[in-house]
């Protein structure tokens, strides 16, 4: 296995490509803790090298989403679980104000775990998942680093490619 990987930073996501998703103010990468099957931001400093262009530590597979595709539908599938990220209304996450949480807990890929994603003028991308009435909420940043959904706001997202493997 190469010791680095190269990637395609500010990559649009486009299905059978694997994707590192990180937080574009931080840098921060959506994992997935496999006890937990939560998303959540993990850091992911040491991972890039210097220039950007390459993925140093092959170990940080669980920053790594395979996009896939259902119904014209996007999905993000976690590369060490082959959990999709969804959500669901999660009663251990209650303070998080009742929103949805985004998790990683399910091998299908489902209505829950439909995804889209928008160009933002300011750069990056926003995340959105199909809600209960089917309109779109944006993944945002809650309490914890864990991930959540919102009507309004949004964060902003980069997609970076991942072009080789990494196990």
């Amino acid at each position: 296995m190469p010791s680095t990987i190269p990637v395609t930073r500010d990559a649009t996501p486009y299905p059978g490509e694997t994707f590192i998703i990180l937080h574009k103010p931080t840098n921060r990468a959506i994992i997935t803790l496999s006890e937990s099957a939560r998303a959540q931001l993990g850091d992911v400093v040491h991972v890039f090298s210097p220039d950007h262009k390459t993925l140093n530590n092959c170990s940080m597979s669980q920053c790594q989403w395979l996009c896939v595709e259902r119904n014209g539908w996007l999905g993000f599938r976690a590369s060490p679980t082959g959990r999709y990220m969804g959500h669901r209304l999660l009663k251990q996450f209650a303070k998080e104000d009742d929103r949805d949480v985004v998790a990683a807990s399910t091998m299908r890929h489902g209505e829950w775990e439909y995804c889209c994603v928008r160009r933002h003028p300011r750069g990056g991308y926003l995340l959105m998942m199909r809600g209960y009435n089917t309109q779109l909420l944006k993944v945002e940043i809650g309490l914890s680093s864990n991930l959540v959904l919102r009507e309004d706001g949004g964060a902003l997202w980069e997609f970076v490619k991942v072009d080789g493997i990494c196990g």
